[in-house]
């Protein structure tokens, strides 16, 4: 998942998790969160700063390796702006042996400050994400648009994510008759 802060990233990971917990037989399907990684190496005061970042994003490259490693299915669910952070993460899957698919979530700046304004009050527990808007408007800058992905957009979310449950499902059923 990969999109500037606020455009629905970790919603879509979340939905997808739950969605392919339901499927009989599901391989563990592990979400890597840097929003959580964020709070946990900076004991909950997170400043966005590139060393920041940088460990961040170290730790859920780690992660990801880890799920992996283990069998499990993974998604990492981090903003993932530039191709070159993509590329790493590319690059981990295919010494992994591990499938791609990037989804890249969009939405309306407008849509996307009322989504900052329920995190500075909490109101979704589900939300740990301390990015607000100064955090989106630097990011914005440096966004490098991915020419393959699959684009999510509040209206295809729903859609998006029995697309993405129906892939990994495929994906395991093909994987099962080579064994």
């Amino acid at each position: 998942m990969a999109g500037l802060p606020g455009r629905g990233k970790s919603w879509l990971a979340r939905h997808l998790a739950a969605a392919h917990a339901r499927r009989p037989g599901a391989r563990p399907l592990v979400v890597v969160e840097t929003d959580r990684i964020r709070l946990e190496l900076t004991g909950g005061r997170p400043l966005h700063t590139p060393g920041e970042n940088a460990a961040v994003h170290a730790e859920a490259r780690r992660r990801l390796a880890a799920a992996i490693a283990a069998g499990a299915h993974a998604v990492i669910d981090a903003t993932s702006l530039a191709s070159a952070h993509r590329a790493q993460l590319r690059r981990l899957a295919d010494r992994s042996g591990a499938r791609t698919l990037l989804a890249w979530c969009e939405l309306e700046d407008a849509v996307a400050a009322r989504r900052f304004a329920l995190r500075r009050g909490r109101l979704d527990a589900a939300d740990v994400s301390t990015a607000d808007e100064a955090v989106a408007e630097r990011m914005a800058a440096a966004v490098e648009r991915p020419r393959r992905a699959l684009h999510v957009r509040p209206s295809s979310a729903r859609a998006a994510v029995r697309t993405l449950a129906a892939d990994l499902a495929g994906l395991q059923e093909a994987e099962e008759a080579l064994l």
